[in-house]
């Protein structure tokens, strides 16, 4: 379909001002149209129309019937003394005017390129939707000068002054002594310089009152969301005042303009906030509701989220000076990428419109929720120890069920070979549910456990959610204590990990139900805690949600396609990637430490990991240098429930080659370590397992050379760095180096930093 955004009109003559509005979209990459014809023309395939009503070239009565249901943006550029412009922001709401004074020569050269970039900037931002702006202050409309003539003073000296030729020069230089007596003079001059002032005083005041409201509204989201809401449109108030109070002075006009572009859009948001945390309490509830009432209202206002950033993103790239440098200083420092953010909202709304489906409203849909202990480190994020089947109907949570794995895996008839490390150092000879997780790649191995879990339970679901303790702990912060009435225990985020194990594992034997009743109790308590939450912690609520799925420590597969593409672009399917080509002079480099703990026992409690990686990029091939440090914390006395018994995979681009693998102890004693390779997927994955006892700590240095055919001439180098889900945050240093290669505009970095999430870096070599 041909995409018409970037198509744009202008009904105009042929004159100099259209012809350079042209020109300078053409500069832009936008395909602009003259035509003097509305009826020839179809105005629907516009995405921009600018219409020229100077010089009398049109009518309003005669374009209203054309332009009133255009859902494109829409400048008309009017005469100033006219005096009809609400007339046209009647027409339509996508419609914004411009007033030009009638005596504008174009001729000047300086007159028409001012009002060209003017008329541009509003086009492309449109920030005046619904508003009339004056372009008046912009211009210069001095007139050529009156006649002059020749006036002699005492001092014989001559001048020129613009006089009219009809007045004598006496009279003139009686008025002008009377004028500028001392008394008047000053009074005037008062006059003026307190006008001055207020000129500038009184939109920065507005401009300040606007952005301290909006950040005190933003701090206030978490704890009294009707307050920010109120706080929110205070903002709005005050940036809209200041930018009618602006008097033209580009920087009053233009800050007051993306203030209103961002309360605006925090406004939306709020809304969006208050319509989710309705629309889940729905969810949660017992009662018929309105589905596509909040379906849609959601979709909708994802759409005008999505809609608005991208002209803030616009406004804020084009700012120019002081503001505009500070803003884009501050969005680098706190890691805020708009594009990135637009393109999440996209893909959000992308989800949304498949909500329907995803929550049974036409038939029931079921989801396997798994629950992972990351104190036990397996590949997606822990051991699975028990498991939830979720129902959704008509929109609603219908039911939850739990259990316990090992019920689930002691009716599996037949006979599974598990993976090889399973077998040769867990010493398990058949494969199960519980340890069905083995592949890092969530997809795959959501796949596997769907496979199991129809052979032991004869159940089939529409997806599989996988969830591990620090995502509990993170509703436990929010929630406060649950007290278990059937267990006589209460839990809170600090409790949780210990009286879960103790309740779980004491007089555990399989087949008993123990483990099942007490999570069963535990999630339905939970759940009802957050159907009770206040208001003013549905924010924190998404918060933790949103925070947990970018660091893995929810991960997502639905059956459903559409809503998994936008679960995968959105980087919550745990899927794994180490396709290294991403241009023609670009290249992707990627690894991943997957730990998988085979020890039967919750020694991840005590393990502290993190990773210092060297990279040497040079025109033909890119050495890597890995060291893995492991700290066992547990103390001596603890035993084997405390040794760490790891069989590590690395996961690397299947062009790579592994140079050496070496051991060290806390001695800097080292020894070469056997290793698997196996090439699956695409990437090749080196195993070898290592055991560390409590109280003790080693280093792993993995040395591999990856081919390099891309930066030959220089070009783009990216590197991601990909976290295991289950872990919170290890350390991680990157070093980058080159012999043949330079870093364009700055130092080759060393980035000190952490794994909360995926590590990215992008340098560009030349």
């Amino acid at each position: 379909m041909e995409d018409n955004s970037l198509k744009l009109g202008i009904y105009s003559k042929e004159n100099l001002l259209s012809e350079k509005l042209k020109n300078i979209f053409k500069e832009k990459y936008i395909d602009a149209i003259i035509f003097n014809d509305l009826k020839r023309n179809d105005l629907k395939n516009f995405g921009y129309l600018i219409i020229n009503l100077l010089d009398d070239f049109d009518s309003i009565e005669n374009i209203k019937g054309l332009i009133d249901n255009l859902n494109c943006r829409i400048i008309v550029l009017y005469p100033l003394d006219d005096k009809n412009e609400q007339k046209l922001l009647d027409l339509n709401l996508n419609l914004g005017v411009i007033l030009i004074p009638k005596e504008v020569d174009f001729s000047n050269t300086v007159n028409l390129e001012k009002v060209s970039q003017r008329i541009v900037k509003e086009t492309l931002s449109f920030g005046i939707s619904g508003q009339t702006l004056s372009l008046k202050n912009f211009i210069n409309l001095n007139k050529s000068l009156p006649e002059q003539k020749e006036i002699k003073i005492k001092n014989n000296n001559a001048i020129l002054l613009p006089v009219n030729t009809s007045t004598k020069s006496n009279t003139i230089t009686n008025k002008k002594k009377s004028y500028f007596s001392n008394k008047k003079f000053y009074k005037k001059l008062t006059l003026l310089f307190i006008t001055i002032l207020l000129v500038f005083l009184i939109p920065l005041v507005l401009i300040f009152l606007s952005l301290s409201t909006s950040l005190l509204s933003l701090k206030l989201v978490t704890k009294n969301s009707e307050l920010s809401s109120k706080l929110i449109k205070a903002s709005t108030f005050f940036s809209y005042s200041s930018k009618s109070l602006s008097f033209g002075i580009p920087i009053f006009y233009n800050t007051s303009n993306l203030l209103i572009k961002t309360t605006n859009l925090g406004e939306e948001s709020l809304s969006l906030l208050i319509l989710t945390k309705d629309f889940v309490s729905k969810i949660m509830g017992d009662e018929i509701y309105d589905f596509e009432f909040y379906s849609n209202g959601i979709s909708a206002s994802l759409d005008k989220i999505h809609t608005d950033i991208g002209f803030l993103q616009s406004d804020i790239n084009e700012q120019e000076g002081f503001i505009g440098n500070y803003i884009r200083n501050k969005l680098l420092k706190e890691n805020i990428d708009i594009g990135v953010l637009k393109n999440k909202i996209y893909e959000f709304k992308n989800l949304t419109s498949r909500i329907s489906n995803l929550l049974g409203l036409d038939k029931p849909k079921k989801y396997l929720i798994l629950f992972q202990n990351n104190m036990e480190l397996r590949p997606t994020g822990g051991f699975i120890g028990s498991f939830a089947i979720i129902t959704f109907d008509k929109g609603r949570l219908t039911e939850i069920v739990v259990n316990d794995v090992y019920s689930a895996d002691g009716q599996l008839k037949g006979h599974v070979d598990p993976p090889g490390p399973i077998l040769k150092y867990l010493g398990e000879g058949g494969w199960f549910l519980r340890d069905s997780n083995w592949d890092p790649d969530f997809k795959t191995s959501s796949q596997k456990v769907e496979w199991f879990l129809d052979k032991e339970t004869d159940q089939q679901v529409d997806g599989v959610v996988a969830i591990d303790l620090y995502f509990i702990q993170s509703l436990l912060k929010i929630t406060g204590p649950i007290n278990l009435v059937d267990f006589k225990k209460t839990i809170d985020d600090k409790n949780l990990y210990q009286t879960t194990q103790s309740e779980v594992e004491s007089e555990f034997f399989p087949g008993s139900i123990k483990k099942a009743s007490f999570l069963t109790s535990l999630s339905k308590n939970l759940i009802i805690e957050l159907e009770n939450l206040p208001s003013s912690k549905y924010f924190l609520l998404f918060k933790e949600i949103y925070k947990s799925l970018e660091e893995r420590h929810i991960q997502v597969f639905l059956h459903d396609q559409n809503s998994q593409e936008a679960i995968s672009s959105l980087g919550f399917s745990g899927q794994i990637d180490t396709n290294t080509s991403c241009g023609s002079r670009c290249f992707s480099d990627n690894y991943s430490l997957i730990d998988a703990n085979l020890g039967v026992n919750k020694a991840n409690l005590f393990i502290k990991r993190s990773q210092d990686i060297k990279l040497q990029i040079n025109k033909e091939y890119i050495n890597h240098e890995l060291s893995i440090n492991y700290e066992n914390n547990a103390g001596k006395l603890i035993g084997a429930p405390g040794n760490y018994k790891s069989y590590t995979r690395l996961l690397i681009p299947q062009e790579a080659s592994v140079v050496s693998l070496r051991i060290f102890d806390s001695n800097n004693n080292y020894k070469d370590l056997e290793f698997d390779t196996t090439e699956i997927n695409n990437r090749k994955e080196i195993g070898f397992l290592f055991e560390l006892l409590p109280s003790t700590s080693s280093k792993i240095q993995i040395v591999w050379i990856l081919p390099n055919n891309k930066l030959n001439q220089g070009g783009e180098f990216r590197l991601l760095v990909r976290k295991q889900a289950g872990t919170e945050n290890d350390g991680l240093r990157v070093n980058i180096s080159s012999k043949d290669l330079t870093l364009t505009g700055k130092a080759l970095p060393v980035y000190n930093t952490t794994l909360a999430k995926d590590f990215s870096a992008r340098l560009f070599f030349k």
